[in-house]
């Protein structure tokens, strides 16, 4: 399992990222934060907010109007195709199609986290990320793509007139399975890859291969950008770009 963490300072500055990688996540999450960023540290600051995003494949959509709470779990069971093994957990995404996200998650892990991090928010990985994007480009009248990379995920999300059509969370390897998977949603959703907005975010490099790729088979593609100038001009410092750590700073800019 791999853990991505970032601390923003009260003027809204990077302090720092750190990336790790740990066989259990459940039982080595708070292990792991206080070696790496000295939690017990961090807690005594009166203004802290704490998230947890997951990266959860078991996940789905509801449209709120057809959502019934009481049958949360039967939505998730239907979605999964298999027994749920944990609990089903829901957030929500306000765009002009509002809409609940349910997903699996470990009821032991989030005993841990509440135990630790009484103040906690927790949320699937793709809701705070989906909620931004569509804040910053959800009015366009055009059909726009988000192309976020993570660990080893990849987030496709595309909008067309501010309705989310299409979103999924590829794994992926090697750089090949990043272009395969880009060009299965062009082809299933019959894009134009000329006219579609591609945003670019997470750990793509400037002047990769991987990125010399999208360049090419999208003449529209833009980086991501974070709208705060403190945090942008902050992660400078830490020989990063804004856009690299856009997925990560959602919740909280």
């Amino acid at each position: 399992d791999s853990f991505f963490c970032i601390h923003i300072d009260s003027h809204q500055r990077l302090t720092f990222y750190r990336t790790g990688r740990k066989s259990s996540f459940k039982q080595s999450v708070i292990e792991w934060l206080e070696e790496s960023i000295q939690l017990s540290e961090l807690l005594q600051e009166s203004t802290l907010e704490v998230w947890v995003g997951l990266i959860q494949q078991h996940y789905t959509f509801v449209p709120v109007p057809l959502y019934q709470e009481e049958h949360r779990d039967l939505y998730a069971q239907r979605a999964f195709y298999l027994p749920l093994r944990d609990a089903t957990w829901t957030d929500s995404i306000t765009t002009r199609d509002y809409i609940k996200v349910l997903y699996e998650a470990d009821r032991e892990l989030y005993k841990v986290l509440y135990q630790y991090l009484p103040e906690v928010s927790c949320t699937h990985y793709l809701t705070p990320l989906l909620r931004r994007f569509y804040e910053q480009f959800g009015d366009h009248n055009k059909t726009l793509c988000l192309a976020n990379v993570r660990g080893g995920y990849l987030t496709l999300a595309v909008f067309a007139d501010g309705k989310l059509i299409f979103v999924n969370l590829f794994e992926w390897q090697k750089d090949e399975d990043i272009y395969y998977y880009l060009a299965l949603m062009v082809n299933q959703l019959e894009l134009d890859p000329g006219k579609l907005i591609m945003y670019l975010s997470g750990e793509w490099v400037p002047d990769s291969d991987r990125h010399k790729w999208v360049r090419r088979k999208f003449k529209q593609w833009k980086w991501t950008h974070v709208q705060n100038h403190l945090f942008s001009a902050s992660v400078k410092k830490h020989n990063l770009q804004a856009f690299q750590l856009y997925d990560l700073v959602c919740p909280f800019l």
